[in-house]
């Protein structure tokens, strides 16, 4: 009986340390928003150099650097429509 009665004790003092903690759900990101704007505005901004100063294709199709420049402008302008 005494074994029967220390399985029960350790149950419940397992039952009471793990605690499942549900999040609370959000209706509105919040302040979070402008945060993730910029971090989207400047992964493409970022691709968009990529595209045009480090690519064959960029390299190919872009001779100068006022070429390039616009090039990533027209990307990051036609991005933000999308």
């Amino acid at each position: 009986m005494i074994f029967a009665a220390n399985i029960v004790t350790v149950a419940v003092a397992y039952a009471v340390v793990v605690v499942v903690y549900v999040a609370n759900v959000a209706i509105v990101v919040g302040m979070w928003y402008p945060i993730l704007e910029f971090i989207n505005l400047a992964a493409v901004i970022t691709n968009a150099f990529l595209i045009t100063f480090v690519s064959d294709w960029g390299l190919d199709n872009f001779t100068t650097g006022y070429d390039k420049l616009a090039a990533v402008l027209v990307i990051e302008v036609i991005s933000n429509l999308l």
